[in-house]
């Protein structure tokens, strides 16, 4: 290893290791431990912290990009002693609304532990490289689309009217009016209850395929 890491210096690096006195350094440890006295300057160090800090996904950057360029940059920062929730935070608050949307669809990663978190992240942006790979373009007839979004918009308003009924029937419920509530009252009570909750995940679900269409 020692024979082949000048060939990869170049400018004041290369020209640094070959005014080296022979025999100074005879091990690879030594090696690698004076190259980066000479070359991670103390400033350069804290730029790059500076710059790992500061990290924003860029505009129409994909989450996988997003995800490689973090990790880069930690790479190519060995001093950087971040611990995991420390990058888990850097990274989250660094994306847009949209690509958070994404990663939280399930779960919210704030939520999680930095080890899970991290993983979760690692595993939907690997994965969502397969949705931006460079392939032949699927092309969709206008009339589909337009079908496709029509039938979303109207599920959606089927859901606010649904929304609208439901908080006025269960209005009526808390009505102190209506006198003591019966136990069938408390059942048809629990069973509305039951079936907001259940319209507010397919509104959930709805929500991530317009985004999807919206992308296409």
């Amino acid at each position: 290893m020692m024979m082949a890491f000048p060939f990869s210096l170049k400018g004041k690096a290369l020209t640094w290791i070959k005014n080296l006195p022979q025999r100074t350094i005879t091990t690879w440890d030594s090696l690698k431990k004076a190259f980066l006295r000479e070359c991670r300057t103390p400033r350069k160090i804290l730029q790059q912290l500076e710059g790992i800090r500061k990290f924003l996904q860029d505009q129409g950057e994909t989450l996988f990009s997003a995800w490689e360029r973090f990790e880069d940059m930690l790479f190519k920062c060995p001093e950087h002693k971040l611990n995991k929730h420390e990058k888990l935070q850097i990274f989250y608050n660094g994306l847009n609304i949209e690509t958070r949307r994404i990663l939280d669809f399930k779960e919210p990663i704030p939520k999680m532990t930095a080890g899970k978190g991290l993983e979760k992240i690692d595993e939907i942006a690997r994965h969502s490289s397969t949705w931006h790979a460079e392939q032949e373009p699927v092309s969709y007839k206008p009339d589909e689309l337009c079908s496709i979004l029509k039938n979303i918009k109207k599920v959606q308003s089927d859901m606010n009217s649904l929304t609208v009924e439901v908080n006025m029937v269960q209005h009526s419920f808390s009505d102190p009016t209506y006198g003591r509530v019966t136990n069938l009252e408390k059942v048809i009570k629990k069973f509305i209850k039951d079936s907001y909750q259940n319209q507010r995940k397919n509104q959930e679900t709805i929500w991530g395929i317009k985004m999807e269409y919206d992308g296409v």
